[in-house]
């Protein structure tokens, strides 16, 4: 019984570990609703600037996203129930096929603004721009693929088929269109180069269960689709639509991503309590890497609740889960880990300096990943188990300090800087006088700090007020004069907290001596005598009176004379 506790104990931490290591969630939310329904076709990413196109099938709106942090930079109102985004050939146009009110919207990309609305007498599903004053869009509730004149909306040609996504060649003669039935799926191509619907070919057969998202490499003439049966992404070649790869992934693939300089192809699969992406070369075939995604307990497998899109210019992926929002790099990068940014922690006992590392959806063959604490660099190890680099903090005074990890490797590099602050409980000074009373000079007095408190090894710095300095938390001095002294004690910890305390010491004369310096003695003996004299004079004056008054002087005193 205990070995498989073990097991499984283990085979947690490892789960743990390898989602440790993934970007943190930040905010964002896939709105539900047209996930099975457009492909994903919803959401685009700019091919030469790091930009995101997002249009809301549920809402009316479509936003600008930042591709280096996935923020929403802005949107714009396009119409109720947009499905499909593309770009002009130029870059300066979006156009957006708004289903919900039988229109394409177009948008200028550089002011964020509707220039104006292509009426259509039928609900769009799919758009992409073709050759100048032309789109191919196809119906919503439909099986019908059109060739529009932008300026008009009139239909130029037109082809029956089922239900598709569409697709075209950067040169905008070829038509590629991804058909969604509850039957047999299938692909076929078109040539378009005459402002014709000209059929080429198709792959025949059905290429899996319910493959609803397609990406397309032009450049290399392959095609990727996720496949619901059998799980993975079924490549064919565009030429003439035959299947020249398999990728095999976990249950449910959901979504499919190129990032064709890098010649990798990005799948998705979610199962009810599994979910990871899966990173293959496009040139081998060969899995480069698999990235475990956190499913919440007991949501399962919610088609409509995965958008995955990749941005080649930002270098990242975007990846909407549920309630979760997760931006990866195609390269390495770090993250913050503790001290948490912005955080307190206390100095002392030691802590860790950490970073989370992220090894890249295209790891490099190799990298170095550091540590520094205010500029200096520490010597830092790199964790595989839970995928972080960390050193043990040097002892940081109380105050503001700055964390910046880097991972580097040939070609490139990725830091990140954040702060954190060292907290410390006050110190507090005192100490006692022992020696006999009263203090005289030359006598050997002990001034006492061992009761003072601190956080971790304190300092004693003595000033005796006469010139002279001790330190330690027990010290010994000897005045060598009488007077009034002014003693200071100054403690300070580790983390350079301090505190002081002055007392008064008096010491008095030497014993048989007087106790008051010469010339105020002799001021004080001229004021005596002055003082003895007149009481001398009182007592004169006092006794002759009395003499007078005897009964030797008063009436009849000369008759009891002899």
């Amino acid at each position: 019984m205990i070995r498989p506790l073990w097991g499984v104990c283990l085979a947690i931490l490892t789960v743990l570990a390898a989602v440790a290591s993934l970007p943190l969630p930040t905010a964002g939310i896939k709105t539900p609703g047209g996930g099975s329904i457009n492909g994903d076709q919803e959401i685009l990413a700019d091919p030469v600037r790091p930009m995101i196109y997002w249009a809301h099938p549920d809402g009316s709106t479509l936003s600008f996203l930042d591709a280096f942090t996935g923020n929403e930079l802005s949107s714009v109102i396009v119409g109720q129930g947009p499905m499909s985004v593309d770009l002009s050939s130029d870059g300066t146009r979006l156009y957006v096929a708004v289903s919900g009110e039988n229109q394409t919207t177009v948008v200028d990309v550089v002011q964020r603004t509707v220039l104006r609305v292509i009426p259509l007498g039928f609900s769009p599903l799919s758009v992409r721009s073709g050759r100048p004053d032309r789109l191919f869009v196809s119906g919503a509730g439909d099986s019908v693929i059109r060739i529009i004149n932008e300026t008009t909306g009139n239909v130029v040609d037109q082809a029956n088929v089922f239900r598709a996504l569409l697709e075209v060649s950067p040169d905008k003669t070829v038509l590629l269109a991804h058909s969604l039935s509850s039957s047999a799926v299938t692909l076929d191509t078109f040539d378009v180069s005459a402002d014709r619907l000209v059929f080429r070919a198709s792959n025949g057969s059905d290429v899996g269960e319910n493959p609803l998202q397609t990406a397309v490499d032009w450049d290399a003439g392959r095609a990727y689709l996720v496949s619901g049966t059998p799980y993975g992404i079924v490549v064919l070649a565009v030429s003439n639509l035959t299947q020249v790869g398999w990728l095999p992934m976990g249950a449910y693939p959901q979504g499919v991503a190129l990032m064709r300089n890098r010649h990798v192809a990005i799948g998705i699969h979610r199962n009810f309590y599994d979910a990871a992406l899966w990173v293959f070369n496009t040139t081998t075939g060969a899995e480069r890497t698999t990235v475990p995604i956190p499913v919440s307990p007991g949501s399962g497998y919610v088609s409509e609740q995965s958008l995955l899109v990749a941005s080649e210019v930002a270098g990242t992926v975007l990846l909407w889960t549920e309630g979760d929002f997760r931006l990866l790099t195609a390269d390495p990068s770090v993250s913050p880990g503790g001290p948490a940014a912005d955080s307190d922690i206390a100095g002392l006992p030691g802590f860790y300096v950490r970073a989370r590392v992220w090894r890249g959806l295209v790891e490099p063959p190799s990298n170095t990943t550091t540590l520094a604490v205010d500029g200096t660099t520490l010597n830092s190890v790199y964790d595989p188990f839970y995928r972080e680099v960390r050193a043990v903090a040097p002892l940081l005074p109380v105050g503001r300090h700055r964390v910046t990890a880097e991972i580097a490797w040939p070609g490139g590099s990725n830091s990140v800087t954040w702060n954190f602050t060292v907290t410390s409980p006050p110190a507090t000074a005192t100490f006692v006088v022992v020696g006999s009373n009263p203090l005289r000079p030359g006598q050997t007095i002990v001034f006492d700090a061992s009761n003072s408190t601190g956080l971790g090894t304190i300092t004693f710095t003595w000033d005796f007020g006469d010139g002279a300095r001790d330190s330690g938390p027990r010290v010994t001095h000897a005045f060598a004069a009488p007077g009034v002294y002014r003693v200071l004690l100054t403690i300070r910890t580790e983390l350079n907290v301090s505190d002081s305390l002055a007392r008064q010491v008096v010491i008095g004369a030497a014993s048989g001596t007087p106790l008051i310096p010469p010339q105020s003695l002799g001021a004080i003996v001229g004021i005596g005598s002055f003082a003895a004299g007149l009481a001398l004079a009182l007592l004169v004056i006092v006794f002759v009176r009395r003499r007078r008054s005897g009964p030797g002087d008063g009436p009849g005193a000369g008759s009891r004379r002899p």
